[in-house]
């Protein structure tokens, strides 16, 4: 597989997060981390990421995803980050760190406003 969207995915295990980085593109739209894993404390893993899209995440699968592709060895082939903010306390700092991590790679950034759907 070389690529997932995933969406409306609530304790999601975090090994398997820490696995879709193999992925060359990973979507994630309203994902939040199971919380009873305990903190990621994994060894350097293979990182494949060329594009990852956040839309709606936790600021802990965000924390989960600059851990990992910090972690690697390898040089960043990340092309495409796209974010969509949330109203979660800790998301801006959350971005800022996944920002840095990325600075080695060539990544363009999206950054996209929210959008809310009100009923007519």
């Amino acid at each position: 597989m070389k690529e997932l969207e995933l969406e409306s995915a609530f304790r999601f295990p975090v090994a398997l997060l820490v696995s879709l980085a193999r992925l060359k593109y990973l979507a994630l739209s309203s994902v939040d981390l199971d919380t009873d894993e305990g903190i990621y404390s994994k060894s350097p893993c293979e990182v494949a990421f060329e594009g990852l899209y956040l839309r709606g995440v936790s600021s802990g699968v965000i924390k989960i995803l600059t851990k990992t592709l910090s972690s690697t060895d390898a040089p960043l082939t990340l092309r495409k980050l796209a974010l969509t903010p949330t109203f979660e306390e800790g998301f801006a700092e959350a971005v800022a760190e996944l920002i840095i991590a990325c600075r080695t790679s060539r990544a363009s950034l999206g950054y996209l406003p929210y959008i809310s759907v009100s009923p007519a």
